[in-house]
């Protein structure tokens, strides 16, 4: 396990951007040897994005970064809202996102950068201490 990786995007409001973040994350954990955590960390990352796209406000970024055995993430956006997590019914369309980020992370969270933004950051655990 190597410590200190990390890696920056900026990402365009826009949904089509989802998709192209998706593909670099695969291509980043990947080149970093974290095959393992492709899917839920992309699955991750989607819904994450996702949410800066339909709720946030330009500009978008993303900041993976490994400590240890955990994968910190970090979205940040310039939209005033912060997320908050809801009890979804059986029949709700929306509000689930949430919910499954914290049930696939050791870590969750959301709050304001120094300069107004939304930061909403994730820790998702690469091995087992």
């Amino acid at each position: 396990m190597t410590a200190g990786r990390i890696w920056s995007t900026e990402i365009p409001f826009d949904v089509r951007s989802v998709s192209v973040t998706r593909r670099d994350v695969r291509k980043v954990l990947a080149d970093w040897g974290y095959g393992h955590a492709i899917d839920d960390v992309t699955l991750i990352i989607s819904e994450l994005v996702s949410n800066a796209v339909a709720h946030g406000a330009p500009a978008i970024s993303l900041t993976l970064q490994v400590s240890g055995h955990i994968l910190l993430g970090e979205v940040v956006d310039h939209g005033l809202d912060l997320p908050h997590l809801v009890n979804a019914d059986d029949v709700a369309e929306h509000g689930r996102g949430l919910a499954m980020v914290r049930m696939m992370t050791c870590s969750l969270g959301w709050s304001r950068t120094p300069d107004g933004a939304k930061s909403v950051w994730f820790g998702y655990r690469l091995f087992e201490a």
